[in-house]
């Protein structure tokens, strides 16, 4: 299953850049660890395997 034509059209490049630049800020500013970075979708957090 590929990506959604209408997702592709609404890509924006900038906003998309602005938004992981601005996360590294905060993960530098607050010396966060990467181990303590999770992922979440609207599903919610997944800890260990599935």
């Amino acid at each position: 299953m590929g990506l959604d034509p209408k997702r592709a059209q609404a890509f924006n490049y900038t906003a998309l850049n602005d938004h992981f630049v601005k996360l590294e800020k905060v993960i530098k500013d607050n010396d966060i660890p990467w181990e303590n970075i999770y992922n979440m979708d609207k599903k919610g957090i997944q800890l260990g395997g599935g």
